[in-house]
């Protein structure tokens, strides 16, 4: 699971017209890699104490800033992540203004560090919805996952001071193991904690965000099989019948976009990492998509950047013969975040994801036992760019 040293071979088309500035909806940022937690599935970890990483973190101007420049581009939604967000000590003052301006607020926290002040704070000035990451029922499950002793009891703190102060939340857990094996004990304890809806089911594990492979190594080892994640995928309500749809409308069509980038997130809805780098998700940090936001702005970045980054193409001949002929691809988790991750190129196929769609497409009924997904309807017809016109970086 160590990642290649190749840059990835797509190809930039250039508009010879460029459009006018783009309307952002919704943004993520990324306040902060740190932590106070050290849970052993994490994909971008940093030590709270960091002071080298803080020093590079964008300043409270800066993350204003860029936020108020959003709000001016149409966006309606600010999501603040991390790491762990309510570790940086300006985080009110940011929250705040991202309230002043307008932003529904929408928060994704370990609610470990929830103190009074931010309890009433968030009361006050309520987010849109906060996401809370559950990692077991009980004080020793918390031990094995988030490696802290005292993080289950500041976690209980933090929910009951979120409730004092009627603010609602939802939990996640994370796809290891020992926790889907008691999910119904996580979904029992989340329910009599407030949780406003039913935990949702996990799969997906990361692997490491910058390619550190004693960590790519020990998250591929924590990871589920492939036909547990498929399950696990499929007991999602709704998911069934859903990437059914997609799967089926696709097939009828005959032929599927050829584009790198196809998701929500490469149109308006980008991201900004804790360094303010514009990235086209939280996920995708390969340097040649990165714009930055200390030498740029944000409708620089929506009016000349994000358009060559939805012109990408694939090159990578196994993505070209295979993803782009399979006949699960509409519902496939395969994109450029996933070769990212797993091999710091933009469209190298991923093995883990690619098992876990075949999985699921044999428990749907649609992939023979005996067949891959580009070797069913081998007569389609996928659009592709015409050889003269690929080359590499």
């Amino acid at each position: 699971m160590k990642p290649t040293e190749t840059v990835p071979c797509v190809q930039l088309h250039y508009r010879t017209t460029l459009p006018g500035v783009e309307k952002i909806e919704t943004l993520d940022i990324e306040l902060t890699e740190r932590c106070n937690l050290s849970c052993i599935h994490c994909y971008i970890r940093r030590a709270p104490n960091d002071a080298l990483v803080a020093a590079s973190e964008m300043s409270t101007a800066k993350v204003c800033g860029v936020l108020s420049e959003a709000r001016a581009l149409g966006c309606r939604t600010v999501r603040f992540t991390g790491g762990e967000p309510l570790l940086r000590r300006d985080f009110l003052a940011v929250y705040s203004h991202a309230h002043r301006i307008g932003l529904d607020i929408s928060l994704a926290t370990n609610a470990t560090l929830v103190t009074r002040r931010i309890a009433s704070e968030l009361g006050q000035r309520r987010p849109k919805s906060v996401s809370v990451s559950i990692y077991g029922w009980d004080e020793q499950s918390y031990i094995s996952t988030a490696q802290r002793s005292n993080a289950f009891r500041k976690f209980l703190r933090g929910l009951s001071l979120l409730r004092a102060n009627d603010i609602p939340f939802r939990m996640r857990y994370p796809p290891l193991e020992s926790l889907v094996a008691n999910s119904w004990r996580i979904r029992q304890l989340a329910a009599a904690l407030g949780s406003q809806d039913a935990v949702p089911y996990a799969w997906e594990l990361t692997l490491n965000a910058w390619h550190e492979s004693s960590a790519c190594d020990r998250l591929a080892q924590l990871r589920l099989s492939s036909e547990v994640a498929a399950r696990e995928r499929l007991k999602e309500p709704g998911n069934a019948s859903y990437d059914l749809r997609l799967i089926m409308r696709g097939r009828s069509s005959g032929k599927y976009r050829k584009s790198l980038f196809n998701c929500p997130a490469a149109g308006r809805r980008p991201a900004v990492n804790a360094y303010g780098k514009l990235q086209v998700c939280l996920q995708v940090r390969h340097p040649e998509t990165l714009y930055d936001l200390h030498d740029g702005t944000l409708s620089d970045a929506m009016q000349y950047h994000f358009p060559q980054m939805r012109a990408l193409i694939p090159s990578n001949e196994r993505y070209v013969s295979r993803c782009l002929r399979c006949v699960l691809r509409p519902a496939c988790p395969q994109c450029p975040a996933c070769s990212w991750m797993e091999h710091g190129t933009l469209d190298t196929p991923s093995a883990y994801y690619c098992a876990v769609m075949h999985a699921e497409g044999r428990l749907l009924g649609v992939l023979p036992p005996d067949k891959n997904g580009w070797d069913v309807d081998g007569d389609r017809n996928p659009e592709r760019s015409p050889p003269e016109k690929r080359r590499p970086n």
